[in-house]
């Protein structure tokens, strides 16, 4: 089983095959099934008790038959033929049910590579056991600090205890089984975190398969105060990436939210631009190539980002 590093290199640096304003139908299918969280983390440009009122959401599940009826016509169009992805911008141990979504989507046998993300609060044995039976083929659990007092800061609520005791157990359980389940951890580095990686490493990395580090990003979408007191700065602030780089998410992944919206991406609040209302009209085919959506990878591809939310990602 690939690692989540792998994984999530794929998505932001594709083939350049698919770089183009109409490219073919994407691999990948990111489902969102609820936005509801459980913590409140200070950097989240989603959950923040400090976010502006113009970007808060407004909270919801998505109808389990309207989740089984997108990834029958996903499907049956090859959308996800790479792999689905049960997360974005909600916890979907909260969601009842996910087991069932789960288990449907295995079913249908086009999704070769389905996976979570949990921030672990809920991660128990039952939760766990209930990803597992329907299916699962990668759990990543989401750990920003490597302390108690930074984790309660960053997280909103005091649960880092329950959280590596969860991974910890799901790290048991899975070898147990002897299945190719892959297990992963995934950081926001922040400036109260940045010097934390290698106790990060040093505490989770005998339980875990992978460790992916990203810094943390769209701190002006919350706060100028949020972000001078949580931006990374000095080295690991420098750029990683060329400006040639073309980000890969919206030639190579569709991203649907839990009211049946397809969107532009998840990665802020002012990236939740509505492309198509699947509410109105299902046909994810139509969705993808919408001409807003069509647009949008044209200006990428020229360069033409100025104003938008990836002028600055």
């Amino acid at each position: 089983m690939k690692k989540m590093s792998e994984h999530l290199n794929e998505i932001t640096r594709p083939s350049e095959s698919v770089f183009s304003a109409r490219p073919p139908l994407p691999e990948k299918l990111s489902l969102e099934l609820n936005n509801t969280c459980n913590l409140n983390c200070e950097f989240c440009p989603f959950h923040s008790p400090h976010l502006p009122e113009h970007y808060k959401m407004k909270l919801s599940h998505m109808d389990p038959e309207m989740a089984k009826d997108i990834l029958k016509r996903a499907s049956e169009l090859g959308i996800g033929r790479k792999e689905l992805g049960l997360f974005a911008t909600g916890e979907i141990l909260l969601y009842e049910g996910f087991g069932e979504i789960i288990g449907y989507a295995k079913e249908l046998g086009t999704f070769p590579y389905i996976y979570l993300t949990t921030n672990g609060v809920l991660a128990d044995r039952d939760k766990i056991e209930e990803a597992v039976s329907a299916g699962v083929d990668s759990i990543r659990f989401s750990i920003n600090a490597g302390n108690r007092e930074d984790y309660l800061k960053l997280h909103g609520k005091d649960r880092f205890d329950t959280v590596i005791e969860n991974l910890k157990n799901t790290s048991g359980y899975l070898k147990s089984l002897g299945r190719n389940i892959n297990l992963s951890v995934s950081c926001v580095v922040t400036k109260r975190t940045e010097a934390e990686k290698d106790n990060i490493r040093s505490l989770l990395s005998e339980y875990v398969d992978d460790i992916v580090f990203m810094n943390v990003g769209f701190l002006e979408d919350i706060s100028s105060e949020v972000k001078k007191e949580y931006a990374v700065t000095g080295d690991e602030a420098e750029k990683v990436i060329g400006d040639e780089y073309i980000c890969g998410y919206i030639f190579n992944t569709m991203f649907i939210d839990s009211n049946g919206i397809v969107r532009l991406c998840c990665s802020s609040g002012k990236a939740l631009v509505p492309m198509a209302d699947l509410n109105k009209d299902p046909d994810l085919e139509r969705a993808w190539y919408d001409p807003v959506f069509c647009g949008f990878r044209e200006r990428l591809l020229t360069g033409r980002t100025k104003g938008t939310v990836c002028e600055k990602c």
